[in-house]
Formats: C-alpha cells, structure tokens, sequence
C-alpha cells in the first residue's frame, strides 16, 4: 500500500525557501488573536484564504487537525463571518478576504459596544429602582484591590486613572504604552494642570504620541528593567501587570489598588528609576 499523499502548506513545508513567508504567516497568526482567533482558527482561515476553497476532509488532511474539531473550527468561523460554504456536494468552505474580514469583524464589534451603551442608561435606571437594604454603610476609604483581564479591561481602568488624576506616571514596553495612546486612554490628557512621565523601553514609534500631548515628558528606561514589567500610577491608584503577555491582548492580567502605601512603594519606584534615567 503506497503512503498518502500529504499537501504540502506553510504549516508543514520545512524548505529554507519559506523561512520568510514563516516568519509573516507566524507574525499573522499573532495579530489575529486580537480579533479572537485561536491558532488553530487561524490556521483554517489563513488554509483556506491561501489555497482556495476546500472541503473538511482536505482540510483535516492537510493541517492534521481531528476531523471533529475542524468541524468546530469552520463552525466558528462562519459564526465570526469570515467563512462561508459552497452550496455543491461535497461541500466546499472558502474564506473571505482579510481585507473585508477585518472590516466586518470591527463593525460588529463596534455594533456591540453602541449596543452595551445604550442598554447600559437603562440597567442604570432599572438599578435605581430597587431599594437599597444595607444595614451600615460601606467605608468608602478602605483599600481595594481589583483583578482585571484583558488588554479591553485594562485599558478601560488606565483612561479612568487618568481622568481622575493630575499626576499620572506610566512605565512599561512601547508597545504597552503605544496600546494606551491607540485605545485613547489618554483623550483626557488636555486636562488644565495635568501631567505625565512615562519611562518606556524604547521610543521607535511614539513620534506621533510625543507630538500630540504636549504635558508628556518621557525617557527611556534603564536596560536592565525587564520589558514586560509595567504599571500605571495616579493618585492612589495603581494598575501593575501581573501577566503581561502582549502578542495575546486576552490573556493579560492585571492588579489594581486604590491602596495608598502601595502606590507610593510604586512611585518612588518610578521616581528612581526616572532619575538614572
């Protein structure tokens, strides 16, 4: 019996002719998660998108992934959008364009977040509605502390940092730093009397940054502080990366303060690794 014939993919083709193309596929299996594909989501994705359309079977062949699971993945997929199916025996799957892709997967997402706001007014409302039965009050001042996951979460507790707050100091990777200034965590930085300092590990793509808030004084930190550490430090806040892991935005995590002691342990931190700066 004659061994099968295996496709020969990007996934599978060991030639030094396709370490480059290697280099991008694996570069764009990494942008995709933040668009909630997994690996082997991508892999179906960028298959189908790369060879055409083609049936489960080639798929499983192809990539070597179970053939329930590929099931799944197409399943998902065409859930996100990006696949669709042919309507002919056997049935085909083809993806659709990144380019329109893309745009379709952040309209949607778009769509969800005007949809979350404006059914937030009404669970407010709803909210209100019941009475409060708390025996005491809640001490406001005791300390806090906060969990958070997620690049979305985070950066949604650095713009309130932010916003509260006239001092504000930020070490971490540009790229950390870059996906503040992106997500507008720093819209509010126009603020009369508000300041920031950011020591960052490099500074090769934060012209525009620098150009835009005109309160920013920024350094690049010491090279023996290791890139992924980060935190954020305003007030008595603190936000500090517990797991910062940032080709994967959905597996960051991180721990917030309002403790008083801890943030300023953090900012005299800060103050001396600015000062060798």
């Amino acid at each position: 019996m004659k061994d099968e014939i295996v496709q020969q993919t990007l996934f599978n083709y060991d030639s030094s002719n396709t370490e480059y193309f290697k280099g991008h596929l694996e570069n764009l299996q990494k942008q995709l998660r933040q668009f909630g594909f997994t690996l082997n989501l991508s892999k179906v994705y960028i298959y189908l998108g790369k060879y055409g359309p083609k049936t489960a079977f080639d798929i499983v062949k192809a990539l070597k992934i179970p053939r329930t699971e590929t099931y799944n993945l197409l399943k998902l997929l065409m859930n996100k959008g990006v696949v669709y199916s042919t309507m002919q025996h056997p049935m085909r799957f083809a993806a659709i364009p990144l380019e329109k892709a893309i745009w379709d997967l952040v309209t949607a997402e778009k769509l969800r977040v005007d949809s979350l706001e404006k059914n937030g007014e009404n669970l407010v409302t709803l909210w209100r509605r019941i009475p409060d039965f708390l025996n005491e009050e809640v001490p406001d001042r005791d300390d806090k502390f906060q969990i958070l996951k997620g690049a979305n979460q985070i950066r949604a507790r650095v713009s309130e940092i932010i916003r509260a707050s006239k001092e504000i100091q930020i070490l971490g990777s540009e790229k950390s730093v870059i996906g503040f200034y992106q997500s507008d965590s720093f819209s509010s930085m126009d603020g009369h009397g508000k300041t920031m300092r950011i020591l960052v590990s490099n500074m090769t793509f934060m012209n525009d940054m620098i150009k835009e808030l005109k309160r920013l004084r920024i350094k690049k930190m010491p090279s023996d502080v290791h890139e992924n550490l980060c935190f954020v430090i305003g007030g008595d806040d603190l936000l500090f990366y517990i797991r910062n892991e940032t080709e994967n935005p959905l597996r960051v995590v991180a721990f917030w303060s309002n403790s008083k002691l801890l943030a300023s342990s953090m900012r005299m931190l800060f103050d001396s690794l600015w000062s060798k700066s």
